[in-house]
Formats: structure tokens, sequence, C-alpha cells
């Protein structure tokens, strides 16, 4: 869904831990990586508390269903979700729904655009940082 690039050294820092077998520098960069990316999901979730319409199954239910995770990429992280909510389509300011008891007729409901990337590219810099942080300090650990 969205990613965060420039995680070349992030990447090769987890591939060398992975074949090292280093459990717990593992587990050290990957808590490092959430705690990095809490602060995007949390805006990105607050986005929504603030932009989806109370109506039409977009309320607090459906908002606290979408539920965003972590995944590694090869050149980097991507903060996703398994929703089955459009949220594409909703970051784009489209929302679709079926008209209330008829689900022969859906219709489009127009909101502002961005309700998931703007967040987030807000706190992406902050997050890259963090991480770059992160990544150095184990591969300093691994030198060792």
């Amino acid at each position: 869904m969205l990613d965060l690039k420039g995680g070349d050294d992030f990447a090769r820092v987890a591939k060398r831990l992975k074949e090292a077998g280093e459990k717990e520098l593992t587990r050290e960069l990957n808590k490092a990586v959430r705690e990095a990316m809490a602060p995007a999901r949390r805006a990105m979730e607050q986005s929504l508390d603030q932009n989806l319409p109370n109506r039409g199954g977009f309320g607090p239910k459906m908002r606290s269903e979408v539920k965003f995770r972590i995944v590694r990429r090869a050149n980097g992280l991507r903060l996703t979700t398994s929703h089955r909510y459009q949220l594409k389509l909703i970051d784009q300011g489209r929302i679709r729904h079926p008209l209330f008891g008829d689900r022969g007729h859906w219709y489009t409901t127009r909101i502002e655009s961005g309700v998931l990337t703007t967040p987030f590219e807000d706190n992406a810099d902050q997050a890259r940082q963090k991480i770059a942080e992160a990544t150095d300090r184990v591969a300093r650990k691994i030198v060792r």
C-alpha cells in the first residue's frame, strides 16, 4: 500500500541477520522498525477517524477493523492492510457503498483525497531516519 523507499541498508542487514541466525538482533531491529512506523500508523488511523463519514457502514466499527501492518520488502518497507475495504479508493477520495438496504445499487461518495498518503508522507522522513539509526546500530553489533 504505502512504501518507505531507501531501505537498501535495512534489507541488507535484515538478510545478514537471517542468514546468521541472530534472533536477538533480528528482534531488536524489528522492534525499532515497529516503533519508527508507529507515528505514521497512528496518524493514518486518526485521519480515517476524521475523514470518513459516520454513516453507510463507515462508522467507528469499520475504522476499528482496519489494522495496518509492516511488511519487509526487498527495497524497504511497506505499510499495508489486508482488510476488505478498498483503502486505495478511499485514499483517492472515493467511497463505494450500497444504498441502505439495497445492495443492487452502489454509489460513490466523494471525500478529501490523500486520507492515508498525506499522514504517511508527513511521518516518512522521521521513520526513515529512525530505521537508518537502528540499522546502523545493529550493523555495528554484527561487525563486533
